[in-house]
């Protein structure tokens, strides 16, 4: 997408600097990129005490099918801890 856009020569000179991009654009593309990024964990964060997360080794057994801590009791059921 175009759009025409008004941004300080000296904040884009320095978000260049930081991010080693050689073209305007791409410059723009990692901070949008970045600045999405941490939006999504700052939204993953705010679930801390509300959903129960699975460690890799939790995942990787119920992958194998040998992890026994979740349970359903009943199809459709959520399965809890």
């Amino acid at each position: 997408m175009r759009a025409t856009i008004t941004i300080d020569d000296d904040r884009l000179a320095e978000l260049m600097a930081l991010t080693g991009a050689t073209h305007r654009t791409e410059a723009i593309n990692l901070a949008i990129d970045e600045y999405v990024r941490r939006a999504k964990v700052q939204r993953l964060l705010g679930l801390a005490g509300r959903v129960a997360i699975l460690s890799n080794d939790e995942i990787e057994a119920m992958d194998e099918g040998t992890y026994r801590g979740w349970y359903a009791s009943a199809p459709g059921e959520v399965a809890v801890r």
